[in-house]
């Protein structure tokens, strides 16, 4: 095992947050105008919020991806894995959703979807308050077949 340096977490989260609003909203904003009832209040928000993303953030947003891919990719160069947990915080209890709450802190999970590499979560043990914690295990880009 060796310990390896992500590039920073913040950067990841914008990026991809960036990314997932505006891809969502061009992907579903007509049909949740239309038939805005069917849809819950967090993916609604997550939508229309998407709306106001401009091209220019967009495009921005998937350059920063490009960087963060190869920079990932270079971790791979003698490794086989990167394990790191599914969240940086303990697991809370699910009272409420908050309709923003992907904006909130960065996420870890996002990153290997993110940047298109091969990433599975596993449980591996409980909190002290007896919730499930995970780990991620992220592998080089296009190894799916040959990482079992």
């Amino acid at each position: 095992m060796v310990e390896v340096s992500l590039p920073p977490l913040d950067l990841i989260h914008a990026a991809a947050s960036v990314v997932m609003m505006a891809e969502v909203a061009a992907n579903h904003s007509q049909a949740v105008r239309r038939h805005y009832s069917d849809y819950g209040s967090v993916f609604r928000t997550r939508v229309l919020a998407g709306e106001a993303i401009g091209i220019s953030d967009y495009l921005a947003a998937i350059s920063i991806r490009d960087v963060l891919a190869r920079e990932i990719d270079a971790l791979f160069d003698g490794i086989d894995f990167i394990l790191l947990s599914v969240s940086l915080n303990p697991p809370g209890k699910l009272v409420s959703v908050d309709r923003f709450y992907f904006l909130g802190e960065p996420n870890i999970n996002i990153l290997g979807n993110f940047v298109g590499i091969l990433a599975i979560t596993l449980s591996c043990g409980l909190s002290s308050q007896g919730l499930a914690i995970g780990l991620q295990i992220l592998g080089r880009r296009g190894t799916e077949a040959t990482s079992i």
